[in-house]
């Protein structure tokens, strides 16, 4: 999709799964509309983050009234929908990029950014949702791309001395956390430290295996 500003009938394509999803949509819809259109249950907005020591937890609470053009929104599912064709009827669409919602909490700061189109997540840790399933990204592994309509999550902290990583997600005071940090096609061998990073030989210290907390002695 690319913004244009114009009245119109739209059918949008997109896939979901059973759990959270990210979703960010190029028009205004009613939360009450999206969730009888789609199948869903629950819509939420990304709120702020809480930090404990080097831990950070990424907060949510329950939409509102309408899901606004450009914002990146949660949105989940107790079963996977049987279509991926939806279609909404008409609608102005919107002519401007997706919003950025940035949440901080001291020198920390995490970003909910949307995508209209395929993009190339490089360089930075980034925290991508699918279904349950979390993953940290910092640019050492191959290609991971956010698709089209897609949210994403971006460490946009500022201070180079601020070390956090995500520990859960707290969808209006239900927390899960992290089950997998691996991006390249689940290898069982392939170990990170508490930041999400991939380390290729790790010392002594605790670190992620298989989405388990293992020590290095």
């Amino acid at each position: 999709y690319t913004p244009e500003e114009k009245y119109a009938f739209i059918t949008l394509n997109r896939t979901f799964v059973k759990g959270w999803n990210d979703l960010v949509l190029p028009f205004d819809l009613s939360t009450s509309s999206a969730t009888e259109l789609f199948g869903a249950d629950q819509v939420m907005n990304f709120s702020g983050i809480s930090v404990d020591g080097t831990s950070v937890t990424l907060n949510f609470t329950e939409n509102g009234d309408e899901i606004k053009a450009g914002k990146p929104v949660m949105i989940h599912f107790n079963e996977t929908p049987s279509s991926t064709s939806f279609k909404v009827g008409t609608a102005i669409l919107s002519g401007s990029a997706p919003v950025d919602v940035e949440m901080t909490s001291g020198d920390i700061a995490y970003t909910f950014k949307g995508t209209y189109g395929d993009t190339n997540l490089t360089g930075t840790v980034f925290t991508l949702i699918q279904g349950d399933y979390f993953f940290n990204y910092d640019g050492t592994e191959g290609a991971v791309k956010a698709k089209t309509f897609r949210g994403y999550f971006e460490n946009t902290t500022k201070s180079s001395g601020a070390k956090v990583m995500v520990a859960g997600f707290n969808f209006d005071g239900e927390t899960t956390g992290i089950r997998e940090l691996t991006t390249d096609n689940h290898k069982t061998d392939v170990m990170f430290d508490l930041m999400g990073r991939r380390v290729n030989q790790p010392t002594k210290g605790l670190f992620i295996l298989n989405g388990k907390k293992v020590i290095k002695k």
